[in-house]
C-alpha cells in the first residue's frame, strides 16, 4: 500500500497520530491528503462538542488532540471552534486558562473565513466577565455577538446569543427584555429541531418567572423540563434541571422536597466532575440544613464546599455560600464571627445587582447583630431590607406588568401576520386566476373586515386590561387597602396642597417577625388583614388608609393636626388590642405600635416619613404597644 492511501485511510479514521505525520511524498497526492486531515479533525471538534455536556473531560482531551493535530495541517476557522470549546470547558473550572484560551481567540479572529465563529468568542468573553460580576461588559459583548449573528444570518449561533443574554437581562432585572430574548431563542431552537437546547432555554424561562416572583409557575416549569430529558447517564442539563426544581421549593419552604433534589444534582455534579454544579448543589443542601436549625451539619457541607470553591471563580455564588456559612454560625451561637462574612456577602451582591440575594444576606445579618445584642445595627439593617425587599417588589410587579405587555404585544403581531399572510395569498391568487377576481375580492374584503374586527377586539381588550393592571398598580392584594404607591402619591399631594392641619401616622404590628416564625406566613397574612379591617373599622371620614409593606400601615389625617392624629392613633391601638384573634395566635395578645407627626410647612416626602418612622421607633424602644409623637 502506498503512504498516500495508508495515510488517506489513516485520516478517515480520525488517528491524531497519522494526522501528524509529514505530507506525502506525491506533490500530486499532498492536496487530497490534507483535505481528508481537515475533515478527520472537523468530526473530532464535533465529537467533542458532542460531548461536552456529558463528558466534559472526554471533550476537552478531543479538543487538545485536535489542537495538536492542527498544529501540522493549520485550519484557522477549526483552530477557533475548538478553541472556543476550551474557552467554554474553563469558564467552569480554570478562569485563567479560559483567559488564555479567549488571549489565542482575539488573536485568530481577524483571520477568520467564517465570521459567524466570532459569536462563539464574544459569547465567550462575556461569560467571563458574567462570572467575574461584570454584567454591564457581559451584556455588551452579548449585545455584540447578537448583532453579529443578524448580521450574518446565523440562526444557529443567534439562539446561543439571545440565550445568553436573555438570561442575563433577567439576573439584573429587565424582565420583559429577557422574555423578549429567551422567546426568540427558544423559537428558533425549535423551528431547527434542537429540543436539548430548547429544554435549555425553557429552564432560563423558568428562572425568569421565579425572579419575577412567580415561584409556582417557575417550579412547574422546571418539573417539566425534567421530564422531558430522556433517560441516559449523567448530564449537565439533568443537573441543571435538578438544582433549579430544588431552588424553587425554597421559597416555598417545602425543604424536604427540596434537600432531594440538591442530593441529586451534587450525585450528578459528583458523576460529571462539574465543580460549579457541585457548588451550587452543596450550597442548596446548607440552605435545607439551616432552614431546620441544623448549623452543625450546615458547616458540615460548607466545609466540604470550601475545598471546591477556589477551583471556580464565581463571585455571586462565593456569596451564596458566604450567606449560608453566616446563618449556619449564628446557630451554633457565634454571631459575631457571621457578621464579617455576611458583610462580604453583601459586598458582593451590591457589585452583581443581586438584589434578592443581597436581601437574604441583610436578614441574616440583622439576624446576627440581634443575637450579639447589637440592637441598633440590627434594626438598621432590618429597616434596609425592608426597603430593598419592597423596592424588589415593585420592580417585579412592574417588570410583569411590562412582560405580560411583551407577551400580548408579540401575540398580536403574530396574529396580525397570520392575517396579511392570508390576505397576500389571497392576492396571488386574484394575480394567477383572473377568472376569479370577483370572488376573491369579496375574501379581500372579508379578511379586511376580519382584521378590522379583530383591530377592534384587541383595542377593546387592551383597555380593559390597562385599567384593572391601574387598579391592581395602585391596591395591596393581601388587604384591600391602598398600596404604597398610592399612599406615598396622596401624601405627596397632601404636601403640596395642605399644611398646618394634616398629620400623617404610620403604625408597625408589634414582634411580627416572630408571629411568621412561630405560626407560619399563612396566619401571618391573617393577622395583616385583621388589623387592616381594625383600621377600616374606625371612623375614616377623610382619613387616607394604606399599606407601606411587610407589617407597617400608614394613614394620613386631613384635619384636626397634631391632637387628632394622637387620638385617632390611640383609638386604632386599642381596636387591635381587643381583636380576637385566637384562632390564630391562641392566648398570644397582638399589640401595634404608633408614630405620628404633623405636616409642616416645608416639609418634603422624605422629611415627614422620616419624622414618622423616628416617632415610631421611639414607640418600639419604649416597649411597643403605644403612640409617638415627632
Amino acid at each position: 500500500m502506498s503512504k498516500t492511501v495508508l495515510l488517506l485511510v489513516l485520516a478517515a479514521l480520525g488517528v491524531t497520530a497519522a494526522l501528524a505525520q509529514g505530507p506525502a511524498s506525491s506533490p500530486r497526492g499532498a492536496e487530497p491528503v490534507a483535505e481528508a486531515r481537515t475533515a478527520a479533525i472537523e468530526r473530532q471538534v464535533q465529537r467533542a462538542f458532542e460531548a461536552l455536556s456529558s463528558q466534559p473531560d472526554q471533550a476537552r482531551r478531543l479538543a487538545d488532540e485536535a489542537l495538536v493535530a492542527l498544529a501540522h495541517n493549520p485550519d484557522v476557522d477549526l483552530e477557533v471552534r475548538t478553541r472556543t470549546l476550551l474557552c467554554e470547558y474553563f469558564n467552569e473550572r480554570d478562569p485563567e486558562a479560559a483567559e488564555r484560551e479567549l488571549r489565542s481567540l482575539r488573536a485568530l479572529v481577524p483571520k477568520l473565513r467564517l465570521a459567524a465563529l466570532g459569536v462563539g468568542v464574544l459569547a465567550c468573553d462575556g461569560e467571563l466577565k458574567e462570572q467575574s460580576g461584570d454584567n454591564a461588559a457581559a451584556l455588551a459583548l452579548y449585545d455584540q455577538a447578537v448583532a453579529l449573528a443578524e448580521r450574518v444570518h446565523d440562526q444557529a449561533r443567534l439562539a446561543d446569543a439571545l440565550h445568553l443574554r436573555g438570561f442575563l437581562r433577567a439576573v439584573v432585572g429587565g424582565y420583559p427584555a429577557a422574555l423578549s430574548d429567551l422567546t426568540r431563542a427558544l423559537s428558533l431552537h425549535e423551528a431547527a429541531g434542537q429540543p436539548g437546547d430548547a429544554r435549555n432555554v425553557l429552564t432560563s424561562v423558568a428562572s425568569l418567572y421565579s425572579r419575577m416572583g412567580a415561584t409556582e409557575e417557575a417550579r412547574q416549569h422546571y418539573e417539566t423540563v425534567l421530564r422531558s430529558i430522556p433517560d441516559g447517564p449523567a448530564s449537565r442539563e439533568r443537573l441543571i434541571a435538578q438544582y433549579n426544581l430544588g431552588r424553587s421549593l425554597e421559597p416555598l419552604v417545602r425543604w424536604d422536597e427540596a434537600q432531594h433534589w440538591y442530593a441529586l444534582a451534587l450525585a450528578q455534579g459528583r458523576e460529571l466532575g462539574d465543580l460549579r454544579g457541585q457548588l451550587h448543589a452543596l450550597r442548596g443542601l446548607a440552605a435545607t440544613r439551616n432552614a431546620r436549625g441544623d448549623g452543625q451539619q450546615a458547616q458540615k457541607v460548607l466545609d466540604e464546599a470550601q475545598g471546591l470553591l477556589p477551583q471556580v471563580h464565581d463571585e455571586s455564588l462565593r456569596g451564596q455560600l458566604l450567606t449560608q456559612r453566616g446563618a449556619a454560625l449564628r446557630l451554633l451561637r457565634r454571631p459575631v464571627e457571621a457578621q464579617p462574612l455576611l458583610s462580604e456577602a453583601i459586598a458582593l451582591f451590591r457589585q452583581g445587582d443581586a438584589a434578592g440575594d443581597e436581601i437574604a444576606a441583610r436578614d441574616e445579618l440583622a439576624r446576627s447583630l440581634a443575637d450579639a445584642g447589637n440592637w441598633q445595627q440590627a434594626y438598621e439593617q432590618q429597616a434596609l431590607s425592608r426597603r430593598l425587599s419592597q423596592d424588589l417588589m415593585r420592580s417585579q410587579i412592574d417588570q410583569r406588568f411590562a412582560a405580560m405587555k411583551v407577551r400580548f404585544d408579540t401575540d398580536s403581531k403574530d396574529r396580525e401576520n397570520q392575517l396579511l399572510q392570508r390576505e397576500n395569498t389571497a392576492n396571488e391568487l386574484a394575480l394567477s386566476q383572473q377568472r376569479r377576481a370577483a370572488t376573491l375580492q369579496i375574501v379581500a374584503v372579508v379578511l379586511a373586515s376580519a382584521l378590522a374586527a379583530l383591530a377592534g377586539v384587541l383595542a377593546w381588550h387592551q383597555y380593559s386590561n390597562g385599567r384593572q393592571l391601574r387598579q391592581l398598580a395602585m391596591t395591596d392584594e393581601l388587604t384591600g387597602l391602598p398600596n404604597r404607591r398610592q399612599a406615598l402619591h396622596v401624601l405627596n399631594q397632601a404636601l403640596r396642597t395642605r399644611r398646618g392641619t394634616a398629620a400623617l401616622m404610620i403604625l408597625d404590628i408589634d414582634h411580627f417577625k416572630r408571629i411568621n416564625d412561630q405560626h407560619g406566613h399563612l396566619a401571618g397574612d391573617e393577622i395583616l388583614r385583621a388589623v387592616a379591617q381594625a383600621w377600616m373599622g374606625q371612623d375614616q371620614r377623610g382619613i387616607t388608609l394604606g399599606r407601606l409593606g411587610g407589617e407597617e400601615f400608614v394613614a394620613l389625617l386631613p384635619d384636626g393636626g397634631l391632637p387628632q392624629a394622637m387620638a385617632a392613633a390611640d383609638r386604632l391601638r386599642r381596636a387591635v388590642a381587643e381583636l380576637d384573634l385566637s384562632r390564630w395566635l391562641g392566648p398570644q395578645p397582638l399589640t401595634v405600635s404608633v408614630g405620628v407627626t404633623p405636616l409642616l410647612a416645608n416639609d418634603s416626602l422624605s422629611k415627614v416619613l422620616g419624622r414618622a418612622d423616628a416617632a415610631l421607633y421611639r414607640a418600639k424602644s419604649a416597649g411597643r404597644n403605644r403612640v409617638e409623637a415627632a
